[in-house]
């Protein structure tokens, strides 16, 4: 199911998606120097951290932590190996159905227990 990005659909997929998933916590990141106040990010009970997502002028950023052991990976590399991202700009076109299987994925997989 592919659909075209609206401003702010990504963040309304996002939490309809985080609350069909067992144990999953989202947890909203006050403004510091290192983080932008637009930064949000989901864990799964017991297994840390698995996605963040920031919000800049043009585009969303989904960051995957272990996201090189999603099938298929997101696009997007890091200097990290195991980081993957997905950047969506209003007007792609994005797949529901990829990005619900990877946000399935991902939390199953160990996450990073440091936000």
């Amino acid at each position: 199911m592919a659909a075209r990005v609206q401003g702010g659909d990504v963040s309304v997929f996002v939490a309809q998606r985080s609350a069909n998933l067992t144990g999953v916590a989202r947890a909203p990141v006050r403004a510091s120097r290192e983080r932008a106040p637009t930064s949000e990010w989901m864990g799964a009970t017991g297994r840390g951290w698995f996605l963040s997502f920031h919000c800049y002028t043009q585009f969303m950023r989904l960051a995957f932590f272990r996201g090189a052991g999603l099938k298929p990976m997101p696009p997007g590399t890091s200097k990290l190996p195991n980081v993957r991202y997905l950047d969506v700009r209003e007007g792609d076109e994005l797949d529901l159905a990829q990005l619900a299987s990877w946000f399935d994925q991902a939390a199953r997989l160990p996450g990073w227990n440091s936000p």
